[in-house]
């Protein structure tokens, strides 16, 4: 009776949901997790905007950063998952807020980021369009696990020439991205869904190792220079004339024919 009902227990544990029919406690995960994505992206924006903080950003990170809930929204849409649909578009606005920051602090040209925000919305769209839910979430897997790549490289970059300076890179926003897709896991193992539990696994591991790669990356302070202390050397006639001069007397007018400065 006892073995009966752990096995119960652990069926239940166990058992896969359809998306459009999950029971509520699971859409109550994904909207947990769904709701720490959102609020990620907000410590960034504050740094951004508030802190005027932009080192270390990788522009094309940030670019895939607002890609990657498009990627999402668009797959919710072809999936009929309310739950993506809601939590995505409303995490569209964080990653336009993010790009925007870093667009006006570092003074990007145009060509520096449109391009490839405006070539990427078509590509999805297209996929979206024509492939249906499978390729639609291929397309959103890769564009989420090339999203943290790019920053990764260059904090990895810099960290290796002893030159990271990360003070741009928001710490908390990276913490709540493990945390997030911790859920997401999760709640790919409940509805069956492989795009979403490879691809959040590894934005798991990808965010950890931006937390690292971010630790103590302060940039080195250079060592202070001291000006090096003048000595007036007089000339030797100046020496004539100074010894020549009665003591008490006044007038003489001190010049010099050369300044020597002692290393």
């Amino acid at each position: 009776m006892i073995d009966s009902a752990a096995a119960h227990a652990a069926h239940a544990v166990l058992a896969t949901y359809p998306v459009n029919a999950a029971p509520l406690w699971v859409d109550a995960l994904a909207s947990v997790a769904g709701g720490v994505g959102i609020a990620s992206q907000w410590p960034q924006v504050w740094r951004l905007w508030r802190s005027r903080q932009h080192a270390g950003l990788s522009t094309l990170s940030c670019v895939l950063n607002l890609l990657t809930p498009f990627c999402w929204f668009t797959y919710g849409l072809v999936q009929g998952s309310a739950v993506q649909i809601l939590l995505n578009g409303v995490a569209l606005v964080g990653g336009a807020g993010v790009l925007l920051g870093l667009v006006v602090r570092a003074r990007l040209r145009p060509r520096e980021w449109l391009p490839a925000l405006l070539s990427g919305a078509a590509v999805v769209i297209t996929v979206a369009a024509v492939g249906g839910v499978p390729f639609a979430g291929a397309l959103a897997s890769v564009v989420t696990l090339s999203m943290a790549l790019p920053q990764v490289w260059l904090l990895l970059r810099g960290r290796v020439r002893g030159t990271l300076d990360a003070r741009g890179v928001s710490r908390p926003r990276w913490l709540m991205s493990a945390v997030c897709n911790t859920g997401w896991v999760s709640y790919a193992f409940l509805v069956a869904d492989p795009a979403i539990g490879i691809t959040a696994g590894s934005m798991v591991v990808s965010s950890v190792l931006v937390l690292v790669l971010c630790r103590s990356s302060a940039p080195a302070v250079e060592p202070a220079v001291t000006a090096p202390a003048l000595r007036l050397v007089p000339s030797p006639e100046l020496t004539g004339k100074l010894a020549a001069k009665p003591a008490g007397a006044a007038g003489v007018s001190l010049h010099t024919d050369r300044i020597a400065c002692s290393p």
